[in-house]
């Protein structure tokens, strides 16, 4: 006969904000910080540099997982807290695709425009960049737009030459 905490095991997801997805096996009665200990160790994301989130909620450590009503094959997803300096924001385009970037807090419009061309494959004369209805300038810092954590910029492909 299966023992309680058999009976309890289920297989989770833990997707990150770059798409991959991660299964964890778990039981139903252990606690977050036992899931945290296993994506620092599967993944190698400090627990004090993980965030996650089920159905719009934080998962605060110490709660089990049957305090959010976690089932086997739920997906929870995973967010990098902002310490030491790092935000993380996102990039969302015309066609609705969303990519999260982590950024410094002095990152440059120049520097982040190169990220954006590295993920998304477009040139920086290509790239037009819009936070909060403002074109974003190179040579300006991000923060000069109040672009903090959390904050999503619209990337709209500019018209070169023209007819």
């Amino acid at each position: 006969m299966a023992n309680q905490s058999e009976e309890n095991k289920m297989q989770i997801y833990v997707k990150t904000l770059k798409g991959t997805s991660q299964a964890f096996g778990i039981s139903n009665d252990e606690t977050v910080d036992t899931l945290m200990n296993k994506v620092e160790e599967q993944l190698g994301i400090k627990k004090k540099e993980q965030r996650l989130i089920f159905g719009g909620k934080n998962l605060i450590s110490g709660k089990k997982m049957t305090d959010y009503r976690i089932k086997h094959g739920s997906t929870i997803h995973l967010v990098f807290r902002n310490i030491g300096g790092m935000s993380q924001i996102f990039v969302k385009t015309l066609q609705g695709k969303s990519k999260a970037f982590d950024i410094t807090n002095d990152e440059t419009v120049d520097t982040f425009m190169n990220k954006v061309e590295q993920e998304f494959g477009i040139q920086k004369d290509q790239q037009r960049l819009l936070f909060g209805g403002k074109n974003l300038i190179s040579g300006k810092k991000l923060t000069d737009y109040r672009i903090k954590h959390g904050s999503t910029i619209h990337l709209v492909f500019r018209q070169l030459g023209g007819n």
